[in-house]
């Protein structure tokens, strides 16, 4: 699959199996074998999830910088705030396939500088 568009992905409507982007160029192909139940539900569950994914990593950036946003007071030091965090770093670094580390340096910069332009 060559498309390097980020979203957003449907079903194409010539090849049922195939995901494509908004020029209709491809990004993912869908396989199953045989017509078993569970094979065919696997594979509409793959669809959506692929359909979903620039969504959800939009929704994952959205919300990961506005952690960063939050003050470091007592909900961002309790673990399950450390958790968020570091969940969504983890999702946003294998959408990206960055690193973690470049992830959290990236969006603290982006953070930072629309703290610096509201001053």
């Amino acid at each position: 699959m060559s498309s390097n568009g980020i979203g957003p992905w449907r079903i194409s409507d010539a090849q049922p199996g195939m995901v494509v982007d908004e020029r209709d160029q491809p990004v993912a192909r869908l396989h199953w074998q045989g017509k078993k139940a569970s094979n065919i539900a696997r594979a509409n569950r793959n669809r959506l999830a692929i359909i979903a994914a620039p969504e959800g990593l939009e929704v994952a950036v959205f919300v990961y910088e506005a952690l960063l946003r939050h003050p470091v007071d007592a909900w961002r030091i309790r673990a399950d705030g450390q958790k968020s965090l570091c969940l969504l770093r983890g999702f946003i670094a294998k959408a990206t396939g960055r690193s973690e580390q470049e992830v959290q340096e990236f969006h603290e910069g982006v953070v930072a500088g629309e703290l610096e332009c509201a001053t």
